[in-house]
């Protein structure tokens, strides 16, 4: 019995051995199979730039047919087009059903950013002066032919800006964070690689003129990526770089502070201002909402909504 007892402990023995060695095999192999994780460098993060904003190009010279249907949707009784309204447009093209309240609001924060919409009041008239740019053609309206709901055009156009943004800003924050973590624990680490991101991006050759070190650097990086991308890529090179230029100030001039305040918006340092504005959840709400009517406004007031209210109003 004795050594039936002995022979049972000797044999569980060799079975958690075994165990315990085919286990660490099995840890190392899967640890040596693993690809290692690519690291990003400024190139690349300049590269998903251009690109993405040559896809917005795109998609903005496709709706210039639209142009006039789009301002004649658009503008109030005044012949003006305001920001409440330009939300308003924005947010039909983006329906409930394939999203939630959260993607909705993100995306539509997004697009606000670009045209930088979050620095006005509801009730600013919004102008070539003050987007990033405009989407509509007063010149060439059409009264008859107002856009109802979504359409596929304006709505890739709307698209573009909203999936490119979001993919600049993934790239952005990894490489932040990459960044980071090679710094270790060192004091203001994040203004510090804030600062360096900021000088990588102006590329090699510097000199006192933050705006042209910036986009002549971005510049040959677009004409290598030219080279792949063929002669309808290289056509839209000076409004690719325009577009980002305004992306990022609306001034006459790239400054530092406006280089580093488009990165921290990227990479989501920028300072917070509270949640979602109260259009965004009004339109959340009442997506097909005409703004302009009084009893909209009652609405509002009904569901808790009449400051914002009295505050498009003024």
């Amino acid at each position: 019995m004795k050594d039936l007892k002995e022979n049972i402990q000797k044999n569980n023995m060799k079975k958690l051995v075994l165990s315990v060695a085919l286990g660490m095999f099995c840890y190392c192999t899967n640890n040596a199979m693993k690809k290692k994780e690519k690291i990003i460098d400024i190139n690349e993060i300049l590269t998903t730039i251009l690109l993405g904003y040559n896809d917005i190009v795109k998609a903005r010279k496709a709706i210039n047919a639209e142009e006039g249907k789009i301002y004649a949707t658009i503008k109030d009784n005044e012949g003006k087009v305001k920001k409440v309204q330009v939300l308003q447009f924005i947010t039909k093209q983006f329906t409930k059903e394939e999203q939630n309240e959260n993607e909705f609001q993100d995306g539509i924060n997004k697009i606000k950013k670009y045209f930088h919409l979050e620095d006005k009041k509801n009730d600013d008239e919004c102008n070539e002066g003050n987007l990033t740019e405009i989407f509509w053609n007063e010149k060439q309206k059409d009264e008859t032919q107002k856009i109802d709901g979504e359409n596929d055009i304006i709505r890739n156009y709307f698209n573009a800006i909203k999936d490119g943004e979001s993919i600049i800003s993934k790239k952005f924050k990894k490489y932040y964070e990459e960044e980071k973590t090679k710094k270790g624990k060192v004091k203001n680490v994040e203004n510090i690689v804030i600062e360096e991101i900021m000088q990588k991006c102006l590329g090699e050759t510097k000199t006192e003129n933050i705006e042209n070190d910036f986009l002549e650097n971005l510049g040959k990086i677009y004409d290598e990526l030219g080279e792949l991308y063929g002669e309808d890529f290289k056509g839209n090179k000076k409004a690719t770089l325009e577009t980002i230029k305004r992306r990022i100030t609306l001034e006459n001039t790239i400054t530092e502070e406006k280089l580093k305040a488009f990165i921290k918006q990227k990479i989501g340092e920028e300072k917070k201002e509270g949640g979602c504005c109260h259009c965004c959840d009004y339109f959340w709400k009442n997506p097909k909402g005409d703004l302009g009517r009084k009893s909209e406004e009652k609405k509002l007031e009904g569901e808790g909504g009449a400051q914002w209210g009295d505050e498009n109003n003024k």
